[in-house]
Parts: C-alpha cells; structure tokens; sequence
C-alpha cells in the first residue's frame, strides 16, 4: 500500500479527506497528518509517505515552501495541492517546483480524488518499473564490463590463445574488435600517490575510454595499479598513412585532460598488434618493453615499440656526473656567472647527446640540487631550488629528459641571477667602503694606489669599479668632496682662503683657487663675496 499524509490548516479539511473514500480499497493508507508545513517536513522524513496532499496557504510554512524544501531534501514523495479557485497562480508555482496534480477544494469529491490518486499511482509504478530496468541495465553492464575486463586481462598476459575461442568470447561480451590494424597502448600514471583507488578506477578509467575512442573502437581498463591498457582497433576505411597522426592527436588529447582535472602525468607505449586479435599479448609485453624508454621520449609524445632502438643506441650514459658536479662546486665558490652559464650549458647538450636513462639524470639532477642546499645561504638555496615541497620528491616527478633539461635551465637561470646579484652587492660594499675611507682621510695625501691597498684590491680594478659604480672616475670624486666642503667653510666661516685651502686636502693655495674656479666658475674670493 501507498502511504499517504494529508496536510492543512483546518481540521475540517483534513477530517474530510480522511473520509471521503476507503483508502485501503484503492490501495493507499493514511500513515500522518499535519497542520502546517513546518511540522510537516519532520513528518515526511519520519514517515517516507508515497504521497503528500497538501494546502498551499498554511501559517508558519505554506505549501509553496514545503515542496521546495522536500525536493531540496530530496525526498521520493509525490505531491497533490489543494487550492481554491482565486489561487491558481499559486498552482502554477506549486507545478513548477515539482507538484505532479492539483484539487479545487470546493469542487472535491469522492470520484475526483480516486482519479486523482489513479493517475499518481500509475507514476509512481512507472517510475518504479523504470527505475527497476534501469538497475537491471546497470547490474548487467557492470556484470559485462566485469568480464569484459578479466577476458581482456587474460588476453593480454597470454592466458588465453585459442583463435576460435577468443572470437567467440568477444562476441559474447560485445568486443568489436576485427583481427587487423589492432593497436595495444599501456599508460602508465607516474604520481598516483595523489589519487585515490575509488577515483583511479572509476573517474580516470571512464575518461581514458572516453577519449580514446573519440578516435578509435577502444576498450580501457586498469591492470595493475598505475597501469591502465587500451586496446584499440584503426578503422579499415581510413587510410593507413593516418595511423600515427590520429594516435598522436590522441595521446596529446589524453595528456592534456588527465592532466587538467586529475593533475596527472602519464606516459604512453604503444605497439601493433600485427598478427591480431589472438597475439595482442604479444603487443602489450612489447609496450611494456618500449615503455621502458618513455623516459627519453619527448614531452607530450607516446613511445612506440617499433622505434626504441634508436634509444637503446643512443643511451650510452658516459656523462661523468661526478665531474660535473665537482665543477659546479668551483663555480659555486666563487659564484662566477660566465663559469656557471658554460658549464650549464655543457650539461645540457651532453644529456641531449647521451640520450640519458631516468636513473642518471635523477642523480645527475639530486647531486645538483644537494650542492646548492650544502654550499650557498639557506634563503638563496630556497630562491633558487624554487621548490616549497622536498626536491627530491619533486625531481622525481620529472617525467622524461625534457623536463629534466628544463628543470635545469630553470636551475641555471636562477643561479645566474642570484649570482650577478651577489656580484653586484660585492662590488657596491667595495665602493662603499672605499667611500668611506675618502671621506676620513680625503684632506691627506689619498691616492688611488694606497687606498687600493688599504682595500686590499688592485688600483686598476678600484679604478674600473669606482667608475661603474658611481659613474666618476676617484680623482673627481675627491675633488667634489673637497671643493663641497671649501665651499661650506667660505659661505659660514671667516677662515682665511689659504688656511681653508690646507683644511681641504690643498697645501698650494694658488693650485686650490685654479681647481676651485674650474669646478664652480669662480675664485673662491668671488664665491665668499657673493654669498655675503
């Protein structure tokens, strides 16, 4: 029987539906009541009724508002509106938010309601056999795809030859796939650590079938955790030149989206399966083989079987990584930008050259790493490893040669730059010192040579350096500090010219007034009679 739960304000309303008909007899049983909405909602939740007839306008929560909530709460209740005839609009309402029938009160009878209820009745068991199908439906795809997996699991690790009885069991679990133009492709997820098994399984298995075949007739599946293999099938109408040009569209597609909405990266071997459907183990050990050297593949690339020899050829690994370290230890000592960006460079021509395995160029890059971690300041180790989470975890998600090579022009780039800047920082605090030294000292005998000395550096560099970085030469710069502070004693003291010249470093006051007058354009007579 259907339970039923009347709702209104007025007892009269609620006392007449009650008895209006038998409700056992047409299936249906009063199971609550209630006199407004509010109490209402407790009662739906408690009860679970089939149906609720209900008033629109009630105190403290109409009906409008009920029914809103009951489908925010998402309960599986059908909903019949009592109304008077001024408030069809209110109808309207109520039919939009979900109400399935309606019954003017004044014009409510015996016969009205048994319609009424026969025409909800006959939803609800619509919706129940439809519901019932759908389950059916799911139970035997899920059942299907359950075989079809462990048929395909078989299949790809040999355990199954038999031409005649792998054509047959492809028919039986609707696997399309014709004997020729048969491709196996083996993913492998390479930072799975982030992803749980529910979503692994579900979401990202669903997404690779998806796309895959948007190209091809496909069939995905996870074989061991990380590894997920498709086994796909080129269309005999297409021209065999466009193979590898949909492939890879394809795999570019499959990096792309796995990558936006799992923040996964993968790696891709492929391999045909020339013989067909009953030798596509064959075809997967050998993905398994080339995926062995999806490490040296580039960026966004599958690795096919049929071209890993021109990797293993030209893995050679005869970069010396312990001279290459040793190296950038010296340039690190003196934080030279021209040794650095050499031996960088070297570096990274030598891995394109050498066609790196994943083991060395992960050495190449820790032992690298670790060098500037152990010789330079935390705070410039940390601006130039640029990474907030422990660099050995994140070298070991570089995912082939090509990110190491970037990882490592980033690693450059930053070392140049923190270098240059300690360079420049060394060549002000030089300056600054010397500076300071002038301005102790600069009414002595100073010369370029002895403060050279003093600063324990060579004059001809002092030289260079006070020019770069002031942009005057030293002799200049001494000059404005002498003739500054003749000027200050000739506008505020009455000290005689010669004693002036003597306080400012000049001992022949002759030699004092010519530089004098060509700093200012005067002598310095004339400067003390103007400021007076």
């Amino acid at each position: 029987m259907l339970g039923i739960i009347i709702i209104d304000d007025e007892v009269l309303v609620r006392v007449g539906l009650k008895s209006l008909i038998d409700w056992e007899k047409y299936d249906c049983h009063i199971i609550g009541e209630a006199g407004n909405g509010e109490a209402s909602i407790k009662l739906i939740k408690e009860t679970k009724p089939a149906i609720v007839i209900t008033d629109l306008k009630m105190p403290i929560k109409d009906g409008l508002e009920l029914i809103e909530e009951a489908q925010q709460e998402d309960f599986d209740t059908k909903f019949i509106v009592l109304s008077s005839f001024d408030e069809f609009h209110l109808v309207k309402k109520a039919m939009k938010l979900g109400a399935v029938d309606y019954l003017i009160k004044l014009e409510l009878d015996d016969e009205l309601l048994i319609d009424t209820l026969s025409t909800v009745k006959k939803m609800i068991s619509k919706e129940k056999e439809r519901m019932k199908n759908e389950n059916i439906i799911k139970h035997n795809i899920n059942k299907k795809g359950n075989l079809r997996k462990e048929f395909l699991k078989k299949l790809i690790g040999g355990l199954i030859s038999n031409k005649n009885e792998i054509e047959i069991i492809s028919q039986k679990l609707d696997i399309n796939l014709h004997l020729e133009n048969l491709f196996c492709m083996v993913i492998q997820l390479n930072n799975i650590d982030s992803l749980n098994k529910f979503n692994f399984e579900f979401s990202i298995i669903n997404i690779v079938e998806e796309i895959v075949n948007d190209y091809f007739t496909a069939y995905a599946f996870l074989n061991n955790l990380g590894e997920i293999v498709v086994i796909f099938l080129f269309d005999n109408q297409n021209p065999v030149c466009n193979y590898y040009i949909r492939i890879n569209e394809m795999t570019i597609t499959l990096k792309k989206m796995l990558k936006q909405y799992f923040s996964v990266k993968i790696s891709i071997a492929i391999s045909k399966a020339h013989n067909g459907f009953d030798k596509i183990s064959t075809a997967y050990f050998e993905c398994c083989e080339a995926a062995k050297y999806s490490f040296q593949a580039k960026t966004g690339e599958p690795i096919y079987y049929k071209d890993i020899k021109k990797y293993q050829s030209g893995q050679r690994n005869e970069i010396d990584v312990v001279s290459f370290v040793n190296r950038l230890s010296e340039a690190l000592d003196i934080m030279e930008p021209a040794a650095i960006e050499d031996l960088f460079k070297e570096m990274i021509e030598t891995i394109s050259v050498e066609n790196l395995s994943k083991n060395k160029a992960y050495d190449l890059c820790f032992q690298i790493a670790y060098l500037i971690k152990s010789k330079l300041d935390e705070s410039l180790a940390v601006k130039i490893l640029e990474q907030k989470e422990s660099f050995y975890k994140y070298i070991e998600g570089l995912n082939n040669l090509a990110e190491v090579v970037d990882w490592l022009v980033n690693i450059e780039e930053r070392l140049l730059l923190v270098s240059n800047e300690n360079i420049e920082n060394e060549k002000n605090f030089i300056i600054t010192q010397a500076q300071k030294y002038i301005k102790g000292h600069f009414i002595e005998e100073l010369s370029l040579s002895s403060l050279a000395e003093e600063l324990n550096i060579s004059a001809g560099y002092l030289s260079a350096l006070f020019r770069e970085v002031t942009d005057i030469g030293f002799s200049e710069y001494i000059t404005g500090l002498r003739i500054n502070k003749a000027k200050d004693l000739l506008s505020n003291t009455n000290i005689k010219i010669y004693e002036i010249s003597k306080m400012v470093g000049y001992h022949n006051p002759y030699y004092f007034s010519r530089v004098f007058k060509k700093t200012t354009g005067k002598t310095p007579s004339e400067y003390r009679l103007k400021k007076y």
